[in-house]
C-alpha cells in the first residue's frame, strides 16, 4: 500500500470515530434535576397534609412532566431539609 493511501485512510477512520463518539456523546439525557426542599418549619401533618392545597399552581407544569394526576408523592423529589 502506497503511503498516502494510508495517510488518506487513517485520517478517514479517525475522522468516523470522531464523528461517532461525538454522536454518542451529544445523545446522553442530562440527569433529571429534583425540585427544592421544603422549609424545615413546613409541617407536614394536619393542615398541610395535602400539598395541593397550597401548591396547586404546580398542576400544568406537573402534568407536563409527570403525567396527569401524578401528585401522590410529593417528597420523592422535595426532600424536607
Amino acid at each position: 500500500m502506497k503511503r498516502t493511501t494510508f495517510i488518506i485512510l487513517a485520517v478517514v477512520m479517525m475522522a468516523l470515530g470522531g464523528i461517532y463518539l461525538r454522536a454518542g456523546v451529544e445523545r446522553t439525557e442530562p440527569p433529571q434535576a429534583t425540585g427544592p426542599a421544603s422549609p424545615a418549619s413546613h409541617d407536614l401533618d394536619d393542615t398541610h397534609a395535602d400539598c395541593l392545597s397550597c401548591h396547586a399552581v404546580i398542576k400544568s407544569s406537573h402534568d407536563q412532566r409527570f403525567g396527569e394526576g401524578n401528585y401522590s408523592d410529593c417528597l420523592s423529589c422535595h426532600a424536607q431539609k
